[in-house]
This record gives C-alpha cells, structure tokens and sequence, in this order.
C-alpha cells in the first residue's frame, strides 16, 4: 500500500503546500519502504510541499535517521492537520501578531454578544498559554 502511496502523493504536489502521510494502519516498514518515503519527501520538497507524517511514534526513530525531522512528526491526524492550519493562517495573517477582531473580515456582522463570547474567549486562550 505504501509503495502505491508514493507517486500518488507525488501527483498531488501541484495542488498542496503541505501533505500528510497517516501510518495509522501500518505494521511496520522496512528500510525499502522507509527510503521510498525519503524519496517521496525529496520529491515534495523539490516542488514547495511539506511532508508531515501522522500515527508514525512507533517509526520515529528510522523516520529521523531517513531524515524525516521529529517536528514533520505528529501523534494523531488532528495533530498535523492543526499545524497545516496554523502555518496557513501564519502566511495569511503575518507571522504571530494578533490582529483585532475588527479587522478579521470573516467576523463582520457578529452581533455583539457572540463577540462578546469570542473575545472573552480569546482571552481564556491567552491566559491559559500564559
């Protein structure tokens, strides 16, 4: 399944920034299938995709040594997918500034108590990162 995986994820290069390979059903990998991985993140990386991998805790160690960095490594699917979307909303947004409710153009309209909620919200969030 894995060695099918390969050029399927290379065609999908064109129309991402970032692809997730899920191990979740994998017994294991033998170092063939370890290099077609490296492969297929050289391939990616050559065309401005990153590779991340999701299930793979129990394949971290040869994922490393192929050079699959612990940070492209997540436990779960939820995991990598929320880094996705923060490194997008990053590019989008600029970096790690905060930017007011006001100038968010996907919150106009809000009536004022769910942006009441939302700031208080915030704010928990903040707090809590502290």
């Amino acid at each position: 399944m894995l060695i099918g995986g390969v050029p399927q994820g290379s065609k999908q290069a064109p129309y991402c920034l970032y692809l997730v390979l899920n191990l979740r059903n994998v017994a294991s990998i033998d170092p063939v299938a370890m290099r077609l991985i490296a492969q297929l993140r050289d391939s990616l990386k050559a065309q401005g995709v990153t590779l991340l991998v999701c299930y793979g805790t129990r394949f971290q160690d040869p994922l490393v040594a192929e050079g699959i960095e612990a940070q492209a490594q997540f436990s779960d699917d939820d995991a990598a997918l929320e880094h996705c979307e923060d490194r997008l909303l990053q590019d989008i947004v600029g970096g790690e500034a905060e930017r007011p409710q006001a100038a968010i153009r996907l919150l106009e309209g809000m009536s004022r108590q769910l942006s009441a909620n939302l700031r208080r919200s915030n704010a928990e969030v903040a707090a809590f990162k502290g």
